[in-house]
């Protein structure tokens, strides 16, 4: 075991861009090596199992662990390797492009044979986890610490195997993540290219396809030989794929293990050449990428720890030990100015005759003159792993104590964060109060102090320490939401609105939050409603505080969830105060979510009918105007243009209501959106409008649609969207359901193909095909089955020659037999290849499961108001 103190780290020679690995000194071996630094997930008790095993390795083709972290005194954990200046293969073989290409890897087979005769299977293998060493051989690392630490890399997915796509690894995933590097370094190209790995994913799982070979492979390199071999070891079954034996076997030279057989160029400057990414956080490899936004960031943000640069001139320093302290006031020690990510703090300095190989960029920041002799590490949370007490021994001479910052970088509302008090065991919460931390995930006890404090009356501070944590218990999970509920939390709440209603918008703030999202369904709602508190709300919705009035809109649409209780509000006069203080006011704030309380209140045909003989339709079409157009608007942005959208679609329940809302000019607007944004959000509302707007068997809507160009803006929905944003696709085949119920002629059929809505629609069902979102896949089976029935044999055919069927086939058999998907899948293979018997019967079977009422469900917006920021607590 290692201990943080052996360590001298030099923070000018990191080896990646994030500060995961290091270059080193140890003390005791007075040797110069790399350090990585492991993510805050890693296991450090099973990181000193595995040591065992590894220090018994020996191989060239291996990289040697020196040792691990002790885990009983360092947080995070960390791995010392050997040295190896080259880097990485690929960056290698970049600047010596004459290197042969077949020995590097053959060296890997080697060491991967190595491995798995010691019953060590890899896990993640990848071409950032090859190095090369002095002799110009190539080493693997980060073997075995899958099993420890999740991936930082963003191209880790590149080389998994069909199984290691549902986390199987083992001998044969490694045998096909050296065939994804082999491919690699011969081509010099990642795996797969561009393709996201959504489409990774499909090609390797459901496709069973592989990459193509390179044209130029002979120039590369890359032999026949070489190349069946790479084509055996990505074999879709394991059992096939051959093993390492076999390989360094069949391999060209694949008995010549002769040391020192490649010729290294000199010239490579390991000053200059430019900084690559590491991929994987395990044994040093010493690439590094952006994180990846499929996965949670590793950063060393997150590690707790802070690491400054080591000292250029010698120093005599007397031996001083940190740790992290709790002293007078919840402190941190910081030596350094800036207030970075606290990373670990490697912090002895080198004398003249043990100083390591100058590597220092022209952005070098300035050495510091004085820093403790031993690691420093510094917690912002209490650690399981911290076996020492908070105190601190010795001096640190030359800095002063900086109290430490209470928040995070990036720390979200939903996230409870803490800093250590002078008192160990408590929490100092980020208003700044205590609380036992074993207390602070009971929601029954915390409702209980919550009462006692009410009860008490006066420490408000308190109280409102006590709803910000209620509120993050509650923005975690609904079991803590009901817990809540069934400690009588909502009366509480009720009561100190009432009494805080009159006290300045301060008060109110935290209470009408945890009231708002404690309103999660019809029995939270009915107690709220039935206390007399929706008068309350609609009181302070006219408030002339922005805050406020958007705050009691959001709260009143969590309450208004029944029937009953939106028929009473109605009855109150709701949606004319929703109007004339909200809508229709220059306060986009206060605007954006009196629409979404209207559109949410207009729950039938008789509530949008009364709206429109009142006279109300021409301000619905204003507010979107002013939306949609800069110059008119009051600083509106995308979510407000949401808003106006959802208020459209909710009141074009009937052709009537359609074409009112067509005269006063909505139609133009929504055409705008569809054809020009890309917001996933923007694009989602205005094709559910759309789809409200059309009415089924009425072609002279349909006309009107197409005119403004309609069709071509749902056909480049799909194109536009994100691959991770999905559930547009849904209103997107929703709207073509609409039209394809316009008529039944071949106007409408015949605008739709000519717009591409046929490509886009199967362009749509691939993108969804193998995400999980049921009501997505209806939906466009849906869509699917209305086009074919209308569309003719062409589109049918069209559908058939695409691969449309097969897809709809495989959603339904993925979804499981007797699913609503897999009903609604088979129905529109039978309308597309069915005869004209079936065909018609599964033509009404859809037009049965289509919901013709309406067509815009309901929409919860999240809460306006960040507390943190909002109550000044944060």
């Amino acid at each position: 075991m290692i201990r943080p103190e052996d360590v001298i780290l030099d923070e000018t020679g990191s080896l990646d861009n994030y500060g995961h690995v290091y270059r080193a000194r140890l003390t005791n071996l007075n040797q110069v090596v790399a350090v990585k630094i492991l993510s805050g997930d890693a296991a450090a008790q099973s990181l000193s199992e595995l040591i065992k095993s590894w220090e018994k390795l020996n191989h060239p083709n291996v990289l040697r662990i020196l040792g691990v972290s002790d885990w009983q005194y360092a947080d995070p954990s960390f791995i010392v390797s050997e040295y190896h200046a080259y880097g990485e293969a690929t960056q290698f073989l970049r600047e010596n492009p004459l290197m042969n290409k077949s020995h590097i890897v053959l060296d890997i087979a080697l060491g991967m044979q190595y491995l798995h005769s010691r019953s060590i299977i890899h896990g993640g293998l990848k071409t950032s986890d090859v190095l090369i060493t002095s002799t110009g051989r190539a080493c693997v690392a980060d073997y075995g610490l899958s099993t420890v630490q999740s991936s930082r890399s963003k191209d880790a997915h590149r080389y998994f195997s069909p199984e290691a796509w549902n986390g199987v690894v083992s001998r044969p995933s490694d045998v096909y993540a050296f065939a994804m590097c082999a491919l690699e370094l011969f081509s010099s190209a990642l795996p797969w290219g561009v393709l996201s790995k959504k489409n990774i994913y499909n090609l390797v799982v459901h496709e069973d396809a592989r990459p193509d070979r390179p044209q130029n492979s002979q120039e590369l390199g890359l032999t026949d030989q070489i190349w069946t071999i790479i084509e055996e070891s990505w074999h879709s079954e394991a059992r096939f794929r051959p093993a390492f034996d076999i390989i360094v076997k069949s391999w060209p030279d694949g008995k010549e293990e002769t040391p020192g057989r490649l010729t290294i160029q000199r010239s490579i400057s390991l000053v200059t050449r430019p900084r690559i990414a590491e991929s994987r956080g395990s044994p040093p490899a010493y690439q590094t990428t952006d994180p990846s936004p499929l996965s949670p960031t590793n950063s060393i943000a997150s590690s707790f720890l802070r690491i400054r640069p080591l000292p250029e001139p010698p120093l005599e320093t007397s031996p001083t030990t940190l740790w992290a302290s709790s002293s007078t006031e919840h402190t941190s020690i910081s030596v350094s100015s800036p207030d970075s990510p606290l990373i670990p703090t490697f912090a002895r300095s080198l004398s003249q005759s043990e100083s390591l190989p100058h590597l220092v960029p022209s952005s070098a920041p300035p050495s510091v003159k004085s820093f403790p002799n031993r690691i420093s590490i510094v917690r912002k949370t209490p650690s399981l792993r911290s076996r020492r007490p908070h105190t601190i021994s010795g001096n640190l001479p030359g800095r002063s104590v900086n109290r430490m910052s209470r928040t995070f970088a990036g720390m979200t509302s939903r996230s409870y964060m803490g800093s250590i008090s002078e008192n160990e065991g408590t929490v100092v919460d980020d208003f700044g109060g205590r609380s036992c931390k074993s207390h602070t995930d009971n929601p029954i006890l915390l409702a209980n102090a919550l009462q006692a404090e009410v009860k008490d009356g006066q420490n408000n501070h308190t109280i409102d320490e006590h709803l910000h944590k209620v509120y993050q218990l509650a923005s975690q999970s609904e079991i803590f939401i009901k817990k809540f509920i069934a400690a009588n939390t909502i009366p509480t709440l009720i009561s100190m609105l009432t009494t805080r209603a009159v006290s300045g918008e301060g008060h109110l703030l935290p209470v009408m939050i945890v009231l708002g999202t404690l309103a999660h369904d019809t029995i939270s709602a009915n107690t709220i409603y039935r206390s007399g508190t929706t008068a309350t709300l609609v009181e302070l919705f006219q408030s002339p505080s922005d805050t406020i009035a958007a705050l009691a809109a959001w709260c009143l649409i969590r309450v208004c969830r029944t029937s009953e209780i939106v028929s009473a509000m109605i009855k109150r006069g709701l949606p004319k105060q929703l109007l004339k203080h909200g809508v229709d006011r220059p306060r986009p704030l206060v605007a954006r979510y009196a629409a979404w309380c209207l559109g949410n209140l207009i729950h039938s045909d008789s509530v949008a009918e009364s709206l429109l003989d009142s006279g109300h339709v021409h301000e619905i079409a204003e507010y979107l105007h002013h939306c949609t157009n800069p110059a008119l608007s009051f600083g509106s942005t995308s979510e407000d243009v949401c808003a106006a959208l959802f208020l459209v679609a909710r009141m074009s329940r009937s052709i009537k209501l359609a074409k009112a809302l067509t005269k006063a000019g909505c139609v133009k607007d929504i055409a705008a959106h569809l054809n020009s944004s890309v917001d996933p959000d923007v694009l989602n509302w205005s094709a559910r409008s759309a789809g409200c707007l059309m009415r089924p068997n009425s072609s002279d809507m349909a006309k009107v649609l197409l005119d403004a160009n309609i069709a071509r803006g749902l056909a480049r929905m799909p194109n536009v969207l994100p691959t991770d944003r999905v559930l547009p696709l849904a209103s997107f085949a929703f709207a073509v359901q609409r039209f394809s119920c316009a008529e039944w002629g071949s106007g409408t059929r015949k605008a739709l193909v000519e717009a591409g809505v046929t490509d886009s629609l199967l362009a749509a069902l691939r993108t969804a095909a193998y995400e999980p979102y049921p009501r997505v896949h209806i939906e466009l089976a849906l869509a699917i089955s209305f086009l074919g029935d209308v569309g003719g044999s062409a589109i049918r055919k069209e559908i058939m020659n695409a691969g449309g069927l097969t897809i709809l086939k495989n959603i339904g058999v993925a979804a499981g037999r007797g699913s609503e998907v897999s009903k609604i899948c088979n129905l529109a293979v039978v309308s597309i290849s069915g005869n004209i018997l079936t065909r018609n019967a599964a033509s009404a079977r859809t037009a049965f499961n289509h919901v013709w009422n309406g067509g815009c469900p309901e929409h919860h917006p999240p809460c306006p108001v960040r507390f943190d920021e909002e109550t000044g607590h944060g």
